[in-house]
């Protein structure tokens, strides 16, 4: 969890508890200079700040200390589209909409994962796009 939490940490519970990095309550740091700092809001905290979105950086972490919650939802919905790339700028315009500027509902997470991998194909790219089931989702649907 930490690992990704030092990159931003994104999640499925973002829309209710932030990211994985706005969680991190301290941070034991060994620095370049072999100094081990204790990191947190009120102790060092531009290297905390630092740590929370680009932690690997700056040093190594050897303890740390963060909030859990209690998951709301435990069913989600996961759909993979593969799209061609004069299909990828209309997805994205969609999914802003969908998110009305960071104001949606809590209960949706949209984030997608892209790649290209010429050995499969030069023009698609594999997205993975979720959601809470249940709740207001992306109609999955597959370009031709």
């Amino acid at each position: 969890m930490l690992g990704a939490g030092l990159g931003g940490g994104f999640g499925r519970y973002q829309g209710y508890f932030g990211l994985v990095s706005d969680n991190i309550i301290d941070l034991e740091v060994v620095i370049a200079d072999g100094s081990i700092l204790d990191v947190s809001a009120t102790s060092h905290p531009d290297l905390f700040w630092a740590m929370r979105g680009a932690g690997h950086n700056f040093g190594i972490v050897t303890r740390f200390h963060y909030k859990i919650h209690d998951a709301p939802i435990t069913d989600w919905f996961l759909e993979t589209f593969i799209l061609t790339e004069d299909k990828l700028e209309i997805f994205f315009e969609q999914l802003n909409l969908l998110g009305d500027n960071g104001k949606q509902d809590v209960r949706i997470t949209t984030y997608a994962l892209y790649a290209l991998n010429p050995e499969i194909s030069a023009t698609q790219v594999p997205l993975f796009p979720s959601c809470p089931m249940g709740d207001v989702c992306l109609t999955p649907r597959r370009s031709q």
